[in-house]
Formats: structure tokens, sequence, C-alpha cells
């Protein structure tokens, strides 16, 4: 809204002539005169104006420096989370080949303890292992399906 100075001043002005004195102003015969004047302060209605001008400018350039710090932030989170569902599915991967290895593993430890060969020990150890490497893998596979959604 402009400020009380650069609005539009009206301003009035009354003349009158006494008989004597003739007007040049086309054969004006009246003895009255009046006359209206409207004014304008536009130096300070332009300044007003550039004054508004900068500060929108000003919360424009603010308002796009917030969008693209915004903009920074979601990607860098959105790089982030596609990179931990790469390394959740490469885990998963990594678990599942590690699980058939453990498994032939315990076969072999098995068959060599029923043989007198090996020790339950060794046996047992490989389960734990089995099993640490199975809870892995539910885990991530967990993670996977979560991220997914």
């Amino acid at each position: 809204m402009p400020a009380a100075g650069t609005w539009p001043q009206l301003t009035s002005f009354y003349r009158y002539r006494p008989d004597n004195v003739a007007l040049l102003e086309d054969n004006f015969t009246s003895r009255q005169v009046m006359t209206l004047r409207l004014s304008q302060d536009l130096i300070g209605l332009l300044s007003e104006n550039s004054a508004r001008q900068r500060a929108i400018q000003a919360q424009t350039e603010v308002t796009a420096s917030q969008l693209r710090k915004s903009k920074k932030a979601a990607l860098l989170q959105f790089r982030e989370d596609y990179l931990d569902f790469l390394a959740n599915r490469n885990r998963a991967a990594h678990n599942k080949e590690l699980i058939a290895i453990y498994e032939r593993l315990l076969e072999l430890h098995e068959t060599r303890y029923r043989h007198q060969e090996g020790l339950l020990t060794d046996v047992l150890k490989v389960e734990t292992d089995l099993a640490e490497a199975q809870g892995l893998l539910e885990y991530y596979q967990a993670r996977l399906e979560k991220q997914k959604a």
C-alpha cells in the first residue's frame, strides 16, 4: 500500500477578477475563476515501488534458495536410500551363498562325526554359523521389503 505522501494531492484555487482587469485567456469574461490541481509525487511513488520490488525480489531469492536446498536434501536422501537398498541386496545375495556353503559344510561335518572322524563341537559350530547366516538373510530380506514399500 502506498505511503501517505505518495497519494495524489488535490488542491483548489479561487480567483476573483475585479471589473477593471481583463484576462487574455480566450476572451474569458467570468469574474470568478475556480481551478483544481491534481498533483502526484512521482519520485516518491517510484522510489516506493522500487523498494517494494526489491523486497519482493529478495523474498523470491530466499524462496528459490530454500527450494534449491530442499531439492539437494531430497536428492541426497534418495541417493542414500538407493545405496542402502543396493547394499542390502548385495548382503542378502552374499548370505544366500554363505548359507549354501554352510549347509554343505554341515553335511560334511555331520558325516565326519558319524564316521567318528570329527568332533561334535565342529558340527555345533557350523550349525551356529548357519543359523546366524540364516538370521542375517532374513534381516536383510526384511529390510529390502521395507525399502521397496
